[in-house]
C-alpha cells in the first residue's frame, strides 16, 4: 500500500511525498501531529475482540470506525477541515461510544452530513454510508447542521454501475457551497434549506441534542415524521411485494431448503440424489434479495431471505416473492415477517382445518408499518446489533463444556509436584471410587401427607430441572391430596439430583435455597455426600463425560431408557483430596457464572428486540 501510494504521488507531481506507515489507533508515536485537510474512507471492520487503543482518545471504544473518526476530528488544525466516509452505525447507533462521538462532532466539528445510497461502492460493497463534513471554524459560527441526501450519482446502484441520466451530485455540491458561504458571511440564518434540492434540511444543534442521542438521521427531524410515538403509516403487502414463479433452467444451480433458525440451507446433495431431469424445471429461482417460505410452516418461522449474491433454487412447494417498491428495505421486511407480532396476522389469514396454509394471495392482505426508508435501516441496524450480541453469547453458551478432566489432570500434576512421595500411589491418576462408597443414594422417602399434613408443598419433577444447566424451577406447588405416587423423595440442601430416565439429557441439579416443604419425584436419584466428598464436587463430576457415558451404557432399552439405583451406586468417579476438590469446583463455578451471565444477556437482548418491533407496530 505504501509503495502504491508513493507511485501515485510521483505520478501527480509530488517529488517528495510524505507517506508514513504506522498504527494510529494503538500507537501514540505521532499523536501530536495535525493536518489542515483530511480525506478518509477508514476501515469499518473491527477485529475479533475489538481494537485495543491507547489512552489518548476522547471517546473510549473498541470499534474501529468510532476511533478513526475521533482521531480525525482531534487531529485537525484550528482551521482544518475533513470529509470522512462512515458506515450508518456512526449516524444512529445508540451505544454510549457512538453517542459520545456524535456529541463531540456536533458541538465542535460537524457542519454537514451527506447521506449516500446503498450500493454507491458496488461492486466492492453494498453497505449504506454517509459523509461527515467537518470544519472547526464553520462549526463555531453556526448553531445548525446541514443534511443532504444523495439518491443517484450518475450510475445505477447494481454491481455493473452502468451510467444513468440521474445525478444529484452537482445539486448537492451547490447546496453545500451555498451553505458554507452563508455561514462564513454570518448569513446562515437566512439560508432556507427546505427550498433547496437533495432533500436539504437544516437542523438546530439543540434539536440534535434532545435526549442525548445526537442522532444524525435526517428523516428523524422532518416535521411530517412523529418519531416519538412511532406511529407510522400502514401499507398492505399487496403494493409492496410480487410473487415470483421463475423456474430453474440450469441444473447446476445451488438448491436450498428453508430452516427456521438458519434461513436457507444448501441441499445440493439431496437434490442430486432425488431430483430427476424431468422435474428439475419445477424448482423455483430465488435471486438475491428474494424471499421464500413454506406455506404450511410460515407461522413457525419457516421463511428465508437470500442475503447472498448467489441465485439459488427451492422446491416447488415454496412460495417465492420479491419487493417491488423502493420504499421498503428487504432486511426491514425480513425482521417484520419474522417477528412474533406478525404471527397474529398470519393466523388471521391462514386457511385450513387440520394443517393451515398461508397462500401468497393471503399473505399480501397483511398490512405492515412502513417508516421512511432510512428509519427502516435504523431499526434493522439496532436489531442486528442486538442479534450479534445474542449470537455471540449463544455461541459461547452452546460451545461451553467444562474441561473437568483437564482440571483433574492439572491438579494432579501440581499435587505430585508438592507431594512427590505419592507418585507411585497416583501413577494411574486419582483413585476411583463408586458413588455408593462415598454417597448415600435415595437416603429417605416418605408419603407427602405424612410429612406435611393437608398443606401444599413444592414438588420437583423431571420438568422442573432444565437439561444441561442444572437450573431448578421451584414454582410447582401442589397439595398433598393431589400429589402423585412418585412424589416420595425427601430432599435437602446440598443434595444432587440425577434423572434416572434418559440421563443422557443431563437433567441434573444441585439443590440449594430449597423451599421449606419440598419433595422430589422418584424419577430422580437423590445423592447425598458423605464426609470424604464435597457436594459441589460431586455435582461437577456428574456432568463429566466419563460419568455420563457410564450412565448411557447402563440405560435400558424401550420408550423410556433409564437406569436404577443400583446403577447409580456403581458409577465410578475420581476422588482427589478435599482441598483439590475445592479448587476444581471454584474453577468450574467461575466458568459457570460467566456462562449464566451470557444466558441472561441472551434473554435481555431478545427482550430488547421484541420492544423494538413492538415500538414499530405502535405498541
Amino acid at each position: 500500500m505504501v509503495r502504491l501510494s508513493l507511485v501515485n504521488m510521483y505520478l501527480h507531481g509530488f517529488v517528495q511525498p510524505q507517506i508514513i506507515e504506522y498504527d494510529t489507533l494503538t500507537s501514540e508515536e505521532r499523536w501530536n501531529e495535525y493536518a489542515d485537510v483530511i480525506l478518509a474512507n477508514p476501515p469499518f471492520m473491527s477485529p475479533k475482540g475489538g481494537i485495543k487503543p491507547h489512552k489518548k482518545f476522547s471517546v473510549q471504544s473498541k470499534r474501529s470506525e468510532v476511533l478513526f473518526v475521533d482521531y480525525i476530528a482531534e487531529h485537525l488544525t484550528p482551521t482544518g477541515r475533513a470529509a470522512v466516509i462512515v458506515p450508518e452505525g456512526i449516524i444512529f447507533q445508540s451505544s454510549n461510544a457512538y453517542k459520545q462521538l456524535r456529541k463531540m462532532l456536533v458541538e465542535n466539528h460537524l457542519y454537514a452530513v451527506v447521506s449516500l445510497p446503498a450500493g454507491v461502492f458496488n461492486p466492492y460493497s453494498g453497505v449504506k454510508t454517509s459523509i461527515l463534513l467537518m470544519d472547526r471554524g464553520l462549526a463555531k459560527k453556526t448553531d445548525s447542521i446541514l443534511f443532504v441526501k444523495i439518491e443517484n450519482d450518475g450510475t445505477d446502484l447494481g454491481a455493473q454501475r452502468r451510467e444513468i441520466d440521474k445525478n444529484n451530485l452537482p445539486d448537492a455540491l451547490n447546496v453545500i457551497k451555498e451553505y458554507i458561504t452563508a455561514v462564513r458571511n454570518y448569513k446562515h440564518e437566512t439560508f432556507i434549506a427546505d427550498e433547496k434540492p437533495c432533500g436539504a434540511l437544516l437542523v438546530k444543534k439543540e434539536k440534535l441534542a434532545e435526549n442525548g442521542e445526537y442522532n444524525l438521521t435526517a428523516e428523524r427531524y422532518k416535521s411530517k415524521i412523529i418519531l416519538k410515538t412511532r406511529k407510522y403509516k400502514y401499507e398492505a403487502l399487496s403494493v409492496l411485494l410480487k410473487e415470483s414463479n421463475e423456474r430453474v433452467k440450469d441444473k447446476n444451480i445451488p438448491v436450498w431448503s428453508v430452516s427456521n433458525q438458519l434461513g436457507f440451507v444448501n441441499t445440493k446433495e439431496y437434490f442430486e440424489k432425488n431430483v430427476t431431469s424431468e422435474n428439475i424445471s419445477n424448482y423455483k429461482i430465488v435471486k438475491p434479495k428474494y424471499f421464500a417460505y413454506n406455506p404450511s410452516r410460515i407461522n413457525v418461522g419457516s421463511l428465508a431471505l437470500n442475503q447472498t449474491d448467489t441465485t439459488g433454487a427451492v422446491s416447488p412447494m415454496y412460495v417465492v416473492f420479491s419487493i417491488i417498491n423502493d420504499c421498503l428495505d428487504h432486511l426491514y421486511l425480513y425482521k417484520i415477517l419474522k417477528s412474533k407480532k406478525l404471527n397474529f396476522e398470519i393466523n388471521r389469514f391462514a386457511q385450513g382445518a387440520v394443517r393451515t396454509q398461508l397462500r401468497f394471495n393471503d399473505l399480501i392482505k397483511i398490512q405492515i408499518p412502513l417508516p421512511p426508508l432510512e428509519v427502516q435501516r435504523e431499526i434493522v441496524a439496532e436489531i442486528e446489533g442486538y442479534q450479534k450480541l445474542i449470537d455471540g453469547c449463544r455461541q459461547v453458551v452452546d460451545s461451553w463444556k467444562p474441561d473437568i478432566q483437564g482440571y483433574l489432570d492439572e491438579e494432579l500434576k501440581q499435587y505430585l509436584s508438592d507431594h512427590p512421595e505419592q507418585s507411585d500411589q497416583l501413577k494411574d491418576g486419582w483413585p476411583m471410587v463408586k458413588l455408593g462408597e462415598v454417597c448415600e443414594i435415595n437416603p429417605e422417602s416418605a408419603d407427602p401427607s405424612e410429612l406435611f399434613g393437608k398443606t401444599s408443598f413444592t414438588y420437583i419433577d423431571i420438568s422442573s430441572v432444565e437439561n444441561g444447566t442444572g437450573k431448578v424451577d421451584f414454582s410447582n406447588k401442589i397439595s398433598t391430596h393431589e400429589a402423585p405416587s412418585r412424589a416420595r423423595r425427601i430432599i435437602r440442601n446440598n443434595d444432587v439430583l440425577i434423572s434416572t430416565v434418559r440421563p443422557n439429557l443431563k437433567a441434573f441439579a444441585f439443590l440449594e435455597n430449597l423451599p421449606e416443604k419440598s419433595l422430589a419425584s422418584t424419577g430422580f436419584a437423590v445423592i447425598r455426600s458423605k464426609k470424604h466428598i464435597l457436594p459441589k464436587y460431586l455435582y461437577t463430576m456428574i456432568f463429566s463425560d466419563n460419568v455420563v457415558n457410564q450412565m448411557i451404557n447402563q440405560m435400558g432399552k424401550g420408550a423410556y431408557p433409564s437406569i436404577n439405583s443400583s446403577d447409580v451406586e456403581n458409577i465410578f468417579i475420581p476422588l482427589p483430596p478435599l482441598s483439590v476438590q475445592q479448587r476444581i469446583v471454584a474453577k468450574i463455578e467461575a466458568e459457570r457464572k460467566f456462562i449464566n451471565g451470557c444466558r441472561e444477556l441472551i434473554k435481555t437482548y431478545e427482550e430488547k428486540i421484541r420492544r423494538v418491533i413492538d415500538k414499530v407496530w405502535g405498541e
